[in-house]
């Protein structure tokens, strides 16, 4: 409330983006009138600069390269986990310069790629097995791109 008062907007109606049951009761005790803010935030998130598609095109790139070493260099195999798999994304992706952070990469393999259950494990891979990698948001240079093109090996497990 001090910072609404301090920017001279407290009479005005708060855009908000995310709002639970806890917060509209909090704002009706404090007489805070709040509006949607999600929709002019991806409005607004959906225009990308030049810098910001170039960026996101250099992540791709990135992006891709790591999925090159995981298929064309023999390195995904049968007989290595899924974590190992996952050990060996991380460390690719944070030797490149500029890589900040790597929110997840995502091995599935055998019974855990269907339905996909968006982790890794130690569990061991087996020869034909579908394995499943998925790439999270990485931040480069700054600036946080989600890209998450599928690396699909093998077949589908039987259900």
């Amino acid at each position: 409330m001090n910072d609404l008062e301090e920017a001279g907007v407290l009479d005005k109606p708060l855009g908000v983006d995310f709002i639970d049951i806890n917060m509209i009761q909090a704002f009706q005790r404090a007489g805070v009138t709040w509006v949607d803010g999600m929709t002019p935030m991806m409005e607004a998130r959906s225009i990308k600069s030049p810098d910001e598609q170039k960026v996101s095109r250099i992540v791709g790139a990135i992006c891709d390269s790591l999925h090159y070493e995981f298929t064309h260099t023999q390195f995904l195999k049968p007989g290595l986990t899924e974590n190992e798999v996952a050990a060996f994304g991380f460390e690719y992706l944070y030797n490149i310069p500029g890589m900040e952070d790597v929110e997840d990469i995502i091995v599935s393999s055998g019974p855990n790629a269907w339905p996909n259950w968006r982790n890794f494990s130690d569990r061991i891979i087996r020869p034909g097995e579908l394995v499943i990698i998925d790439l999270a948001a990485l931040t480069w240079n700054g600036f946080q791109v989600l890209r998450v093109p599928d690396v699909l090996r093998g077949r589908h497990p039987d259900r």
